[in-house]
């Protein structure tokens, strides 16, 4: 092989982010491929950064709004894209992880996996992520009251004890291992955000549920979270403190960054309807068991009632699934499919169409 052959870089590091698919993954390479310490290079972290932008880019034009339910109805392809999304994450984390990086461009990598993690519905790179970023990464900062991360450390630690309601419901032992594992500084007992996931804890316990829509709504956790932004995430207002922690993903081409607060809103959103989903079957079993017939009749507030308890209402206000229905109509809709599984019948007789027999459980 002649000295110039020999003397010329592998391909992906050439210029062309289309290269940038062949870089192998640090855990899997383990230094035996030649193009297997790419990763460990902070110029190169960065420019895979950027490429995954363009990608996340492109799925947030194919899809306006990030799903916070099921994705049956879009087919297999936007699940594929998802995971390779994650995928690209989970490489870029790897060699952050392999070189102990710790600074802004860890901390933004790592926080928008989280992100992308719990809206896409992946629990085990949730926890992953999570347990790298509490408390360890985190602490790497020295002085974290008078840095960005301040802000993010305390949101973090809220999305991991929201994240553990969900994942041990009913049980909460996983919540409470992790307050008291959490440094006192990452959520200090007076804060907002710290009071409120107390009584979402306390509502949960006393199964008040009612207590609980209000507590889970998406005007609620932008004002815990402290996001000002509550528009379309296909409108883009990044804050200053957002620039600042994002500015070394992409300088050339600002406008492609994902707007740090939408997605964090988005996050919360996602899961305080999965909470909302949890809970609900077993409000109605408790409804079943106190009840022995509901009157849906246009008069009775029984509908707005039972609305309430069930927390049929979305989450956001604003998403396109709620633009569909009303009350009457989210709640006909549940006692339909209850009928289907023979939880609920119509009472027989005359001038009765409006109220539902509830059948006992067993």
């Amino acid at each position: 092989m002649s000295r110039s052959a020999r003397a010329r870089p592998h391909k992906i590091y050439q210029p062309g982010k289309r290269h940038m698919e062949l870089i192998a993954s640090v855990s899997r390479s383990s230094g035996v491929d030649k193009d297997g310490d790419a990763l460990r290079d902070f110029k190169v972290q960065q420019e895979y950064r950027e490429f995954i932008q363009e990608k996340l880019d492109k799925y947030r034009e194919d899809y306006p709004r990030f799903s916070y339910a099921s994705t049956k109805d879009d087919g297999k392809q936007k699940e594929a894209i998802q995971e390779n999304l994650l995928i690209l994450f989970r490489k870029l984390r790897e060699g952050i992880l392999s070189t102990k990086r710790a600074d802004d461009f860890a901390l933004e990598v790592y926080e928008t996996s989280l992100y992308l993690s719990v809206i896409f519905d992946s629990p085990k790179q949730t926890t992953s992520i999570l347990s790298h970023l509490l408390p360890n990464l985190y602490l790497k900062f020295p002085d974290l009251d008078s840095m960005p991360s301040r802000g993010s450390v305390r949101k973090t630690s809220l999305l991991s004890l929201l994240y553990n309601l969900i994942a041990s419901y009913p049980s909460q032992s996983r919540y409470f291992e992790q307050i008291n594992s959490l440094p006192p500084k990452f959520l200090p007992r007076n804060s907002k955000e710290y009071r409120w996931i107390a009584e979402l804890s306390r509502c949960l316990r006393t199964r008040n549920y009612t207590r609980l829509e209000s507590l889970t709504t998406k005007e609620t956790i932008a004002e815990i979270i402290g996001t000002a932004s509550l528009t379309p995430p296909s409108v883009k207002i990044p804050s200053e403190s957002v620039q600042r922690s994002t500015k070394s993903v992409s300088s050339k081409n600002p406008k492609s960054q994902v707007d740090h607060e939408t997605l964090e809103l988005d996050t919360f959103v996602t899961l305080l309807s999965s909470i909302r989903s949890k809970t609900r079957s077993t409000t109605w079993t408790i409804i079943r068991s106190a009840y022995m017939e509901l009157n849906l009749s246009v008069s009775s507030s029984t509908s707005e009632w039972l609305c309430r308890s069930l927390t049929l209402c979305p989450v956001d206000p604003g998403s396109e699934d709620s633009l569909k229905y009303d009350v009457d109509m989210l709640v006909l809709g549940w006692i339909d499919e209850r009928a289907k599984l023979g939880e609920v019948k119509k009472k027989e007789g005359s001038n009765v169409d409006d109220i539902w027999k509830l059948l006992k459980l067993g």
